[in-house]
């Protein structure tokens, strides 16, 4: 079965980029502003995951569950994790990354509906 252009759409913008599908199908503004959003949020994400002491932070709490300094409960692990410079930040951009995931696939699945409808017109 041959993929149609909406339906590849769909998959960029599900499995490769937000966006990403909006843009090969030409709608510029919309591809543009979840692309560029999402990978935005993605920089942000990486670059707190590497300069904002997360891996640092979880370094020494597996040093610390180790040698028994830290209680191996959830509530304290998590809490040792959250505690740092920006606790909410790359969250906040996770969140935002999803956000544009599903508002992507969403977009794309209708603007193939709205094909098939045109088409059977």
């Amino acid at each position: 079965m041959k993929k149609t252009k909406q339906q590849k759409a769909l998959t960029m913008s599900a499995l490769i980029l937000p966006g990403l599908g909006q843009l090969y199908l030409k709608l510029y503004v919309r591809g543009s502003i979840l692309a560029g959003t999402s990978i935005l949020a993605l920089i942000y994400v990486v670059q707190d995951m590497l300069t904002g002491g997360v891996v640092e932070r979880a370094n020494t709490l597996v040093y610390q569950l180790l040698d028994g300094s830290v209680s191996p409960d959830f509530g304290t692990v998590e809490k040792l994790l959250r505690d740092g410079p920006d606790q909410w930040g790359a969250e906040v951009a996770s969140w935002l990354i999803v956000l544009c995931w599903i508002v992507g696939v969403i977009d794309a699945m209708q603007h193939v509906k709205r094909s098939k409808l045109a088409q059977a017109t």
